[in-house]
Parts: C-alpha cells; sequence; structure tokens
C-alpha cells in the first residue's frame, strides 16, 4: 500500500477533502440528524468527471481535490487504491466492493483518451442507453447498485432522475462489512442514556468493553481507534471532551488535527461505552461542493470536452446515498455516488482510560497509513 503514498500532497489533499466535506454537511444540516457518506466514493465519481475536464473546471477541481497536483498522480492513487482492494480486501471476513458504471445517451461520442483513463484507472464500465426509456435506465443502474453494496442500497435512482436533457450518468458504489479485531459481548449492551445537548437524551443500546485499543486525547477531543479482522481497516471515533460542544470542536478541527490525533495515539486500557447504531442518508452534493469552491463544473461555463466534444456538457446533480450500521460484531456500511450530466510517537502513561460516547461524535473508517477514508458521519 505504501505506493499510494508516492505522492504526500494527493494524499493529504483527500484526507483534508474528507474532513472539509465533513465539517460543509453538518454545516448544511438543517434537521439535526446523524448522517453518514462515502468520501472515497464521491472523490472517485469526481476523479472520473476530472478525466474529461479541460481549462477553469479542470483548475477547480485539480486545487480542491489534489491541490493543484498534475493529474495523473490522482489517477494512479486510484488505481493502486483499487488493486490494494481487489488483492487484499476480499476475503470472507473482511469485505469491501468497490464499482464504477458510466451511462451516456446513444448519440453521445466519447472521446478515447477518457474511455481508455475510465477502463484504466477506474475499471469502469461504459454503458450506451437511452434516457428517454426513463424507466428501464432507472432498473439498470438500481440493479448495479444494489449488486455491489450487496443490497444495501437500494432505489438509487427514479425514472424521474432523467429527462430529455440527461446527456451522461456516472456511478460509483462501495460496501464494506468487517468485524472487529476483539469483538464486544452482547451480554454486555444495555440501555443508556445518550446525550443530543446537555438537556436532551435519549435511550439507546449501549456497548461497553475494557480492553486494550489505540487511544489519544488531546485539549478538545479523545480518540478511539479499533481495528477490524486482519488491521485490514481502522473505526476511528472522535469524541469532544466533557462541556464541548461538538459544533464548538468543529470549528477548529482539521486534517491536521484528526492525523496528529491518530499518528500520535498509542495501545492503553481503555472502558469504551460505544451505542449501537444504524444512519440512513441520501445527500445532494452539489451545494456542498459549491460551499467548497465548486462552481465552474455546475454551470454553462463548465468545459467537459475531454469527456466528448460532441455538446456543451455540465453537471446538473450529485446524489450520494450511504447506510452504516454498528453492532456488537463490527461494522456494515456502503454507499453509492451518482453524477448526472446535462446538457510513532511517545506512548501515553499506562493507565485506564475512560471513552464514553454518550453525546455526539464523529467517526471514520480508512487505513491510516493509505492515507484514505471509506466512510465518515457523525451520530447525535
Amino acid at each position: 500500500m505504501s505506493d499510494i503514498l508516492e505522492n504526500k500532497l494527493v494524499c493529504d489533499s483527500q484526507i483534508s477533502f474528507s474532513i472539509s466535506l465533513l465539517k460543509q454537511l453538518f454545516t448544511n444540516d438543517t434537521k439535526n440528524e446523524s448522517f453518514i457518506f462515502s468520501p472515497i466514493s464521491l472523490s472517485m465519481s469526481l476523479a472520473m468527471v476530472f478525466a474529461g475536464a479541460k481549462n477553469q473546471t479542470k483548475e477547480e477541481l485539480s486545487r480542491l481535490l489534489i491541490g493543484g497536483e498534475d493529474i495523473k498522480y490522482f489517477h494512479n492513487y486510484f488505481a493502486i487504491f483499487f488493486q490494494h482492494v481487489k488483492e487484499r480486501l476480499t476475503r470472507e471476513e473482511v469485505k469491501l466492493y468497490l464499482a464504477n458504471s458510466i451511462y451516456l445517451a446513444e448519440d453521445l461520442t466519447l472521446e478515447n483518451e477518457f474511455m481508455e483513463v475510465i477502463g484504466e484507472y477506474y475499471n469502469g464500465q461504459i454503458n450506451q442507453v437511452d434516457f428517454k426509456d426513463s424507466a428501464v435506465v432507472a432498473d439498470e443502474i438500481n440493479n448495479f447498485v444494489e449488486q455491489i453494496t450487496n443490497h444495501v442500497i437500494k432505489n438509487m435512482v427514479s425514472s424521474d432522475s432523467f429527462n430529455e436533457n440527461t446527456r451522461l450518468v456516472l456511478i460509483n458504489a462501495i460496501y464494506f462489512k468487517a468485524s472487529f479485531d476483539n469483538i464486544f459481548d452482547e451480554v454486555d449492551t444495555y440501555e443508556s442514556d445518550f446525550y443530543m445537548t446537555s438537556d436532551k437524551t435519549k435511550k439507546v443500546e449501549m456497548m461497553h468493553k475494557t480492553d486494550r485499543y489505540f487511544y489519544n486525547e488531546n485539549d478538545q477531543f479523545q480518540i478511539l481507534i479499533i481495528p477490524y479482522n486482519y488491521y485490514s481497516q481502522y473505526f476511528y471515533i472522535l469524541l469532544p471532551k466533557e462541556n464541548t460542544e461538538l459544533n464548538e470542536a468543529l470549528t477548529t478541527f482539521n486534517a491536521d488535527t484528526f492525523v496528529s490525533l491518530s499518528e500520535e495515539a498509542s495501545e492503553n486500557k481503555v472502558q469504551v461505552s460505544l451505542p449501537k447504531f444504524k444512519i440512513d442518508s441520501k445527500f445532494e452534493m452539489k451545494d456542498v461542493l459549491k460551499c467548497l469552491g465548486m462552481s465552474n463544473l455546475f454551470s454553462d461555463k463548465a468545459d467537459f470536452s475531454g469527456i466528448s466534444k460532441n455538446e456543451g456538457l455540465q453537471i446538473s446533480s450529485i446524489h450520494q446515498k450511504a447506510s452504516f450500521e454498528v453492532n456488537e460484531k463490527g461494522v456494515e456500511a456502503a454507499a453509492a455516488t451518482a453524477s448526472f450530466f446535462g446538457g510513532c510517537a511517545p506512548s501515553l502513561p499506562q493507565k485506564e482510560f475512560i471513552f464514553c460516547a454518550n453525546r455526539p461524535f464523529m467517526f471514520f473508517i480508512g487505513k491510516p497509513e493509505g492515507k484514505y477514508i471509506l466512510f465518515s458521519g457523525i451520530y447525535k
């Protein structure tokens, strides 16, 4: 996996992009609900778009996704990531499946270079369809997503998702399921109060276990890192310190904070209390990306002539559906993204720590040395 670290700027930019998305989704949340999304799924969809972007559109994507670095490193990042998934994460105990597919109008001609990049780096399937027959196209896309996500993500699109202006749809689907390396015992799960705010609680099924975990803390956060089978991936939980609201802690939280807390964590005896939970989310990522500085690709100034020179293309919407469940055994998570076009540090003292996640927290699934985040979210 070390090859992915070949270009540090690309890796660091991907972590920063993931954290920025999390904070923006939290800011945009008007329902005050828990949510889950997949940064790697969205990045992969945008990377496929990137392959055909030109001029200002390309510069905008480059600036946010890879810190202005050469595009070839970005495609190579995902190519190596795919290889890693294929070689190491398809065991019976650890499953991570990824797939990309492109659906284009029958009369749309794609540029050869674009098709080569999609095939070489993203293992992408290219399908020509008649968007006027919207029910058939919706069924085809939904069947593809449902198969990759082990039937977790259903009805990704509907026949209403397409109209006479739909020219191209990019789909990325991801599925992850793994058991904790050291599972929680169900007999130690019981109902407890979860403090949504300082004066508002709800009842949750709280799992309990005292064991050795990777742990660290600073003035604002505690971090607990739980490995999955074979240390294939890690579950990161960032809990604001008591008397610190999550929205307050998020104002200064960034990629550097996450990386330093993670890399400096050491193995300690920890009393863990963690709620069982399941989250289903659906987002229109267009507004979120605009807030992060991506506006050109959604306007009539967008230049995707590297995808097709037949006509002017622009992105009309980017949808993502995600599902995430944590229980005593581990995690099952899935996500799908659809893009629509229209026209080692010193150890902590060896003592027992208490990590009681009975208030809102952030969580991530990923691999530190791989510099990627598969899933991220907030439970509240």
